[in-house]
């Protein structure tokens, strides 16, 4: 049935009003203090924002929250000042335990900084690649997590002690026959605690006890 001018209108300023949420918190996000330390710029955020905003060929309220709902999960993600790239980086290099005996903390620092700025470039690069295959999203997710094997394997056969987070990530992607560094579990249960609610800890407790 077609819609009567006043529900073509009512749509038209939902609508709107979506646009302007989106813009306002992309507003909010320039004026944090960790903006600038995203690997992504501003441009792309603002495009990551406008695709979350988008909305289905005949839209209805539900697709308008949803819509809502993604664009407060970016919100959350880039105001955090929680930089993952950067502490997975800090504590494969062992800054920390550096840092206690290096002489010199200033060329320590600036050397991080630059492995810092390396990884975000080499990371820009992938992403890069990732959106210039207009690949489905199923279809990239099995090239990272085979590029993740990769370095899990190579990592392993090495004999790299390297430990953060990415790494344990690697190694997680590996079949079940490659050793794994002595950390591994502990930095895994670590890592699940901190990404999940309580409730889904506890659950994916329970449903590991009935495997």
């Amino acid at each position: 049935m077609a819609k009567t001018n006043a529900e073509m209108q009512a749509r038209y300023r939902k609508k709107q009003e979506l646009g302007k949420f989106k813009d306002k918190v992309f507003q909010k996000l320039q004026l944090g203090l960790h903006f600038h330390r995203r690997r992504e710029t501003p441009d792309e955020i603002h495009a990551l924002l406008q695709k979350a905003a988008s909305l289905p060929s005949g839209w209805n309220d539900e697709d308008l929250g949803l819509a809502k709902d993604r664009i407060m999960q970016l919100y959350y993600e880039f105001e955090s000042p929680r930089n993952d790239l950067e502490m997975d980086v800090h504590n494969g290099a062992g800054f920390s335990e550096e840092f206690v005996r290096t002489p010199d903390p200033n060329k320590l620092f600036s050397d991080f900084n630059e492995s810092v700025s390396k990884t975000r470039a080499l990371a820009s690069h992938l992403i890069a690649a990732l959106e210039l295959s207009a690949l489905p999203t199923y279809e990239q997710a099995a090239a990272v997590i085979e590029t993740a094997r990769h370095v899990g394997r190579a990592a392993t056969i090495s004999g790299d002690t390297a430990k953060s987070n990415a790494m344990m990530l690697c190694y997680a992607s590996l079949q079940s026959h490659y050793d794994l560094p002595d950390w591994f579990l502990d930095s895994l249960t670590q890592y699940l605690s901190n990404l999940f609610d309580k409730e889904i800890v506890q659950e994916l407790g329970k449903r590991l006890n009935n495997i």
